[in-house]
């Protein structure tokens, strides 16, 4: 590994996604090979997922997404794997974050029972 570097922000990262639900359309493709995504009740497969919509998630993390070179013959994808070490900075940050409140609330708390004295 080379050109290592922190994560940072990952937190901000994580609270512009948007979880949806879904259930998704089974594509076909027409004679040149484009993808066709017919909405009709035989194409929709059973049961909802739940994930990130890829369009959305390259605004925010674009090196999550597997763009294809030619979006009509492939769909977009969320590399879900891509997100385990910012999840895992996210995490931290907001550890960091609840210790710091942790401690103002502590020093409030005395402040409070200095003046209660």
């Amino acid at each position: 590994k080379t050109n290592i570097t922190p994560i940072s922000h990952a937190l901000n990262v994580i609270q512009q996604l948007r979880p949806i639900q879904y259930q998704m359309i089974k594509p076909s493709t027409d004679p040149t090979g484009h993808l066709i995504f017919d909405v009709t009740p035989e194409n929709i497969q059973p049961g909802i997922q739940t994930g990130l919509a890829a369009q959305d998630v390259y605004s925010v993390f674009p090196d999550a997404v597997v763009k294809p070179e030619d979006e009509s013959t492939a769909p977009w994808m969320v590399s879900y794997n891509d997100f385990i070490p910012v999840l895992i900075q996210a995490v931290k940050e907001h550890k960091t974050e609840t210790d710091e409140l942790k401690m103002r609330i502590e020093a409030l708390e005395a402040q409070i029972k200095a003046l209660q004295k």
